[in-house]
Order: C-alpha cells, then structure tokens, then sequence
C-alpha cells in the first residue's frame, strides 16, 4: 500500500509541476479544462485515473461529458490485448 501512495503522490507531483498549478484538483477530472490541459501535456488515461484514485473508465465517462472525444479500448478479448500493446493496433470504440 506505501509504495501504491508513493506513486500516487509522485504522479500528483508531476501533474502540478507539468500543469503549473498550485496544488492538486482531487475533483479535476470532472472538469474540461483539466482534462484537456493534462490530456495535451501527454498524461494518459491511466495517468489520470491513478492520480486521482478513480478507473480509467471513470476518466472516459468524464470527457465523455464534457465533450472530449477519446479513443476508448475495446471491451475484452484480443482486440484488448493488443491495445494494450499498441494502440494503433487496432480503433476502438470513440
């Protein structure tokens, strides 16, 4: 658990120094402008969801609101799999 809160705490870090904010937004990934400024600065999905301790899933249904368009993985299967390799691989479902 320490070293999952180390990583935490380092991401959040990161996300602050790379964002130039003055402290971290526990709920800015319901927000646009958050999404948009992390997702251009090169934070992943997963980036985001760990940082702010929530599923990836949870990180699409927010853009998703907020009108952002990403790229989601397939479901379950091979198709998964190799998305998580490469993602040009294989579209997902947008």
């Amino acid at each position: 658990m320490a070293k999952f809160q180390t990583d935490v705490t380092a991401l959040r870090a990161r996300i602050i120094d790379v964002l130039e904010l003055d402290a971290f937004p526990i709920n800015g990934h319901r927000h646009r402008e958050y999404l948009e400024r992390a997702l251009d600065a090169g934070f992943s999905v997963q980036d985001l969801a760990t940082a702010h301790e929530v599923r990836r899933k949870t990180i699409y249904r927010a853009a998703e609101r907020n009108g952002l368009e990403l790229e989601r993985p397939p479901a379950n299967g091979l198709a998964r799999r190799l998305w998580e390799m490469d993602p040009d691989a294989i579209g997902g479902d947008a």
